[in-house]
């Protein structure tokens, strides 16, 4: 998909999300196209990869991809996970249903850490992107760039990482060792939903 498709593409998705369908010629004056030929061009293009379909006589233009939630990586539910840049697909179901506000993605979890609180391994931990959660709140947490999904736990001397599985020990680290050696332990976001593809419990 070139730059300029990508472009329709997105715009396409964000007035789809307001439940709009514009005209070519909207389209056209939103990524700074004149001609609506070149318009229909990209948007044939779409067609061809099943992102986007014309609606019948209306014209009106339909997405099928874009709405859903992202996957942007996975994350461990055990020890640390290297984070994920890569596009995995998405999950084809809208953030609302999870959250009101907030931009939410989701990541695959991996590793049996926190099955006690019905996370197995496999599953999508859907995630409201935020940089604070309250204490005893599951987020997803880098340390030093690493993430896991951890219950956090934290007063005036430490952060603890709990895991929701006596088979793991929960990460602990004193607030002044993380102010002395620099360790970077910051929240990826809170834990909002989880969906299972499979069937059945952990």
């Amino acid at each position: 998909m070139g730059d300029k498709t990508r472009e329709i593409f997105d715009y396409l998705v964000e007035q789809a999300r307001d439940g709009y369908s514009p005209s070519i010629r909207e389209i056209g004056q939103a990524v700074g196209l004149s001609s609506s030929a070149t318009v229909h061009k990209h948007i044939k293009i779409l067609e061809k990869e099943g992102a986007v379909s014309l609606n019948g006589k209306s014209r009106k233009i339909k997405v099928h991809k874009g709405l859903g939630l992202q996957i942007v990586g996975k994350i461990a539910a055990g020890y640390p996970l290297a984070s994920e840049d890569d596009d995995l697909g998405e999950l084809e179901m809208p953030s609302t249903m999870f959250t009101q506000s907030g931009d939410v993605v989701a990541l695959q979890v991996v590793g049996h850490s926190m099955i006690d609180a019905h996370i197995c391994d496999g599953d999508y931990a859907i995630i409201r992107k935020q940089q604070r959660v309250e204490n005893g709140e599951i987020a997803a947490v880098t340390i030093d760039g690493e993430g896991t999904l951890k219950r956090i736990v934290a007063d005036d001397n430490r952060i603890e990482l709990k895991p929701a599985n006596p088979n793991f020990k929960p990460f602990s680290f004193s607030r002044e060792i993380v102010e002395e050696n620099g360790a970077q332990i910051e929240v990826f976001g809170k834990l909002v939903g989880i969906v299972r593809q499979g069937e059945g419990f952990c």
